[in-house]
């Protein structure tokens, strides 16, 4: 059974509309995504094997809006054709509030700059540009307070920061002079190395 999704005139598209098939003893789904990578692409209609099935019970097309449709009793070996209809009184789906993983956040008061530079017009044959391999981040308790402090490396024309957290949470900088001369470099890695003999990393 091939399953093609049409939208018509209607302003929804069928990318990753899902398509699922259910037979007595078997259930299929497919996701319509025909792009695959750069320069790959599969076939549009949806291609599913019923076996030993002379129909499937339903086909059930959810569309990205979120509207269901169901054919009953399709039957195998044939092209169907699932044409996008809102049916009258027929309502989209109501969103669930989810909450957010992320919330925003002003303890880290930073900005990274790079000064501009292509490596592709001193080698053509480069597989990326190298210059942009950072910022690199680390953290480690710099002061011994025991609690987590921020490195953040810097581009090309900015030095790395140290910043220091607070109790309530804020990251504020700490000026570091030794790390002037390294302003022109890129630091495309960072880590904290705290001998034994030494209880905090950089003096306060």
């Amino acid at each position: 059974m091939a399953v093609q999704l049409r939208t018509g005139s209607a302003n929804v598209s069928s990318y990753e509309a899902k398509v699922y098939v259910h037979c007595p003893s078997l259930v299929q789904y497919q996701e319509f995504t025909p792009t695959h990578g750069f320069q790959s692409a599969s076939t549009a209609p949806l291609h599913f094997g019923l076996g030993t099935h002379q129909k499937a019970d339903s086909v059930v097309v959810v569309w990205p809006n979120g509207i269901r449709q169901r054919l009953l009793n399709v039957a195998a070996n044939q092209r169907v054709d699932v044409v996008y209809t809102l049916h009258a009184g027929q309502q989209k789906p109501a969103l669930v509030a989810v909450r957010p993983y992320f919330m925003p956040s002003d303890a880290l008061q930073a900005t990274h700059s790079q000064q501009p530079l292509n490596d592709f017009s001193r080698q053509l044959l480069l597989p990326q540009m190298y210059s942009y391999a950072g910022p690199r981040m680390a953290k480690g308790d710099v002061n011994g307070d025991g609690l987590d402090d921020l490195y953040l490396g810097g581009g090309k024309g900015q030095m790395g920061q140290v910043l220091i957290q607070t109790k309530q949470g804020k990251f504020l900088p700490k000026p570091q002079p030794n790390f002037v001369p390294d302003a022109l470099c890129t630091d495309t890695d960072a880590v904290f190395l705290m001998p034994m003999a030494i209880k905090t990393l950089i003096s306060k």
